[in-house]
């Protein structure tokens, strides 16, 4: 296991603090967890968009006019139902 020391400013750690009291924790629990949530995310984040990439490059996107029409005609019909009201 690593030790890392992070200097945070006092509204944070307070907050921290406050947040970890809330949650029956520690502030180092709190922000260990966080700290591996944050790592986790990105890389779901970064799979995702490689798999995004590879479905695009394989063709299987949507054109961006395609979608704007959709949405164009989706808040249409959004104004036209609330109009009729």
């Amino acid at each position: 296991m690593v030790r890392i020391s992070v200097d945070l400013p006092d509204e944070v750690a307070a907050a921290l603090q406050a947040a970890a009291s809330a949650c029956q924790s520690t502030p180092e629990m709190l922000a260990a967890s966080a700290i591996r949530d944050r790592v986790a995310d990105q890389a779901a984040l970064e799979a995702e968009l490689a798999q995004a990439e590879a479905e695009s490059e394989a063709g299987l996107g949507v054109p961006h006019e395609e979608v704007m029409q959709e949405m164009h005609a989706w808040a249409a019909d959004i104004r036209a139902r609330h109009a009729s009201r």
